[in-house]
């Protein structure tokens, strides 16, 4: 691995590597713009995924809910996410992300 390169274990214990890491913006159904920091462009997995702890850390409170998980920041709704097969899934009007806005190379 080259000084600096990122990688993950995915669900087969294959390796993935990491090109960019930057600031994406999720586009809400809500009307809310989710900015995401340090972002890792990964472009051989075909989902993303985003820490809640991650999100937490920028402001953000998530509140447990039978079927989901409501998150909001400074008591404004944000976002819902449902559970799907046992992950809290975004609405994102069924528009994938694939690559991020704002790309800066690995340090």
């Amino acid at each position: 691995m080259e000084n600096g390169e990122v990688d993950f274990r995915v669900g087969n214990n294959a390796r993935v590597a990491a090109l960019n890491v930057g600031t994406m913006q999720l586009h809400l159904p809500s009307g809310f713009i989710l900015e995401l920091n340090n972002c890792y462009f990964v472009p051989s997995l075909s989902r993303n995924i985003v820490s809640p702890s991650c999100l937490m850390k920028d402001g953000y409170s998530f509140a447990s809910k039978d079927i989901g998980c409501v998150i909001s920041k400074n008591d404004m709704f944000v976002a819902f996410a449902s559970i799907v097969n046992g992950l809290l899934i975004l609405n994102l009007d069924d528009a994938p992300i694939y690559n991020i806005s704002s790309k800066r190379g690995l340090i």
